[in-house]
């Protein structure tokens, strides 16, 4: 018995509206002087668009794209938090 395929264009709806979400708040963090949050909201950003099309054209070619730049955010996101917290810089 064959097992069911799964649609994956489905999930990149969701995906979608994701990334609206993360520009407009890379544009809000713009307008209020946080360039560094502005900066790695557009980041994921390319995260998530590079990931719709990888999952809307099936082409294999935007996932390998996708994953290391996806690790690349992640490494760079945590970093830049880390740092942040080491030198005091509080959110609250």
């Amino acid at each position: 018995m064959e097992p069911e395929r799964v649609d994956l264009k489905a999930l990149a709806y969701p995906l979608m509206y994701l990334g609206i979400v993360d520009a407009l708040y890379a544009a809000y963090f713009a307008i209020i002087g946080f360039y560094i949050w502005s900066t790695l909201c557009w980041a994921w950003f390319i995260v998530y668009l590079v990931f719709v099309l990888a999952l809307l054209t099936g082409k294999s070619s935007y996932l390998v794209f996708a994953r290391y730049w996806c690790l690349l955010c992640a490494f760079v996101t945590l970093l830049i938090s880390a740092f942040l917290i080491l030198i005091g810089v509080t959110f609250a």
